[in-house]
């Protein structure tokens, strides 16, 4: 941007050697100083509180990023502990979640989300989704559901398995399975950071076999 400091009513050849000067040429050469001086502290001060910092996190307050070209970029992870039948997923704190379901199968495990990006705009989210160690004869039922209390949720891909549907996901895991259940989420239609409508796509269950 340009600055706004103007120095051209400033002389910097007043006072003139070898002669009287007018005592007012100095106070206004002065004010003209202190006035550019005081400008350039505003500037100053603006770009300190809105330029982005290379030692703290920024927040670019939903400006837009256009043209650029990203190297070595990394994204946020969250874990969550879900225990309850309402749980919330939050999405300012980071874009891949990984889930530990607590809730036994006879309930379930059910989470919402907020603080999705605004409207028209894509706001993606990756679940890894594990459950916890316990249960009866070393194993863990658990249900897992989305919830965006009514609106349409879109499917791709197969589900977990014959019980599942487009909201909840039976899953058994024994007390030693290292399995995790990814699910890609992601929606451009959203209303005060909820999602207004959700696609689902279920990736797949990641097996490791010490």
């Amino acid at each position: 941007m340009a600055s706004n400091i103007d120095t051209n009513n400033i002389d910097e050849t007043y006072p003139v050697a070898g002669q009287d000067n007018d005592s007012q040429g100095f106070r206004d050469n002065f004010q003209n100083i202190k006035t550019a001086i005081g400008v350039a502290k505003s500037e100053i001060t603006d770009l300190q509180n809105n330029s982005p910092s290379l030692t703290s996190d920024n927040d670019f307050n939903g400006g837009v990023i256009s043209n650029a070209v990203t190297k070595d970029i990394t994204q946020k992870t969250n874990q969550n502990i879900i225990n309850g039948t309402d749980d919330v997923i939050d999405f300012s704190a980071g874009s891949y979640q990984r889930l530990t379901l607590q809730i036994e199968k006879d309930d379930v495990n059910s989470i919402n989300f907020r603080n999705f990006g605004p409207n028209d705009t894509l706001t993606h989210v990756r679940l890894e989704i594990t459950s916890q160690e316990g249960g009866d004869a070393g194993k863990t039922a658990r249900a897992f559901e989305i919830n965006i209390g009514g609106s349409p949720i879109y499917f791709k891909q197969t589900l977990p398995n014959d019980e599942s549907s487009a909201l909840s996901f039976p899953m058994d895991l024994t007390k030693d399975d290292n399995s995790r259940y990814v699910f890609d989420v992601w929606t451009w239609s959203t209303s005060g950071g909820v999602p207004a409508n959700l696609f689902v796509d279920y990736v797949g269950k990641y097996t490791y076999t010490p």
